[in-house]
């Protein structure tokens, strides 16, 4: 019996080790998909004064702007625990 319950112990931390490892992974790649996603954002609604886009531009602008608020968010709650 001991040894069952020290060999489903020993899975669970193997599954617990895998999934720690698969987020990490995934906050990596959501790292590095924003990377420079906040400066290009900046640059493009600079360019909004100096040019008439279409509204719908705009809204995509703004779109992006709430995604990489949401995703920074995420990651800084994710790293806190």
């Amino acid at each position: 019996m001991l040894a069952q319950i020290e060999g489903h112990m020993a899975e669970q931390e193997r599954v617990a080790v895998h999934w720690r490892n698969c987020f990490s992974q995934l906050a990596a790649l959501a790292n590095g998909a924003i990377d420079g996603v906040p400066r290009m954002l900046s640059e493009a609604e600079s360019s909004l004064f100096f040019f008439n886009p279409p509204s719908e531009v705009k809204i995509f602008i703004e779109h992006c702007k709430g995604l990489v608020a949401e995703m920074k968010s995420m990651i800084a709650r994710a790293r806190n625990g």
